[in-house]
């Protein structure tokens, strides 16, 4: 079981580092970035939670951070929807 934590801690964080690098990239071409910015925090946060041990305890702390995460993943997939569909 630790050997998959390890490996979806790690998918976790690489993947936010890959949607911060997006979001990058799209804050220099002038696009709308905030939302792929939130998600890619939301899941960095989650891979480091993931890999520091915080999520597999079942303690308060990592609950209440699931749902942050959650929350902050949701809100920034509604953002950019929102950004895309005033860009049309």
């Amino acid at each position: 079981m630790d050997n998959l934590l390890i490996v979806g801690g790690v998918l976790l964080l690489v993947g936010g580092l890959a949607q911060s690098w997006l979001s990058l990239g799209l804050f220099r071409l002038g696009r709308q970035w905030r939302g792929s910015a939130i998600i890619s925090g939301g899941f960095v946060l989650w891979g480091v939670a993931v890999l520091v041990g915080i999520q597999s305890r079942g303690s308060l702390l990592g609950a209440v951070l699931t749902w942050v995460v959650v929350v902050a993943v949701w809100g920034g997939l509604w953002l950019r929807w929102r950004e895309q569909a005033q860009q049309l």
